[in-house]
């Protein structure tokens, strides 16, 4: 009888810490780093932005969606309008806040109101405000300067005008030839 209690004690033992592993596992809250996604939107902000490099230069436009969620427009300008468009997602997940940049994605390591850090296997991506308000971009040893421009639809038009009528109101480095059509 006595071995019979002891059997049923450690029975009882055992479902007792079994029960206790399930409710901790059910109150345990996943924290997602929304507070980083901030510091994302302080440095690029809702902007367009142009990117040069030498004497290429192309735009990117950041455009917060929600808490969790960033969109990134990369487009060229060509006769007054923009070509070449792609989109890429800044995400915020459990696991981390991740760039998905064309065929690649990019890791969050470290994000202050200065300066991002993201990761792409051993590739480092960095953002870091310069002069002016202009960011410099460094990857892959290469030096990018990202400055802001005006608001993406008064861009878009008055590139498309300047285009057409030759003039240069738009806040854009490129010089159109005046167009023969009116």
């Amino acid at each position: 009888m006595v071995r019979f209690l002891l059997m049923l004690l450690n029975v009882l033992l055992l479902l007792a810490c079994a029960q206790q592993k399930k409710e901790n596992t059910f109150n345990e809250v996943v924290l997602m780093p929304v507070y980083q996604m901030d510091s994302i939107y302080h440095l690029f902000g809702n902007n367009n932005w142009r990117v040069i490099q030498g004497r290429d230069t192309s735009y990117v436009y950041f455009s917060r969606q929600n808490d969790l969620l960033i969109h990134v427009y990369n487009f060229k300008m060509q006769q007054g309008d923009s070509v070449q468009s792609a989109l890429q997602k800044i995400v915020c997940t459990p696991k981390g806040i991740f760039w998905e940049k064309y065929l690649d994605t990019f890791r969050l390591i470290s994000a202050s109101h200065k300066e991002l850090i993201w990761l792409n296997n051993l590739d480092t991506l960095v953002f870091k405000v310069g002069n002016n308000h202009a960011l410099q971009q460094r990857y892959k040893s290469i030096l990018y300067t990202m400055q802001p421009t005006i608001n993406l639809t008064d861009f878009l038009i008055r590139s498309h005008y300047d285009y057409l009528h030759g003039t240069h109101y738009a806040d854009d480095t490129a010089k159109f030839k005046r167009s023969s059509k009116k």
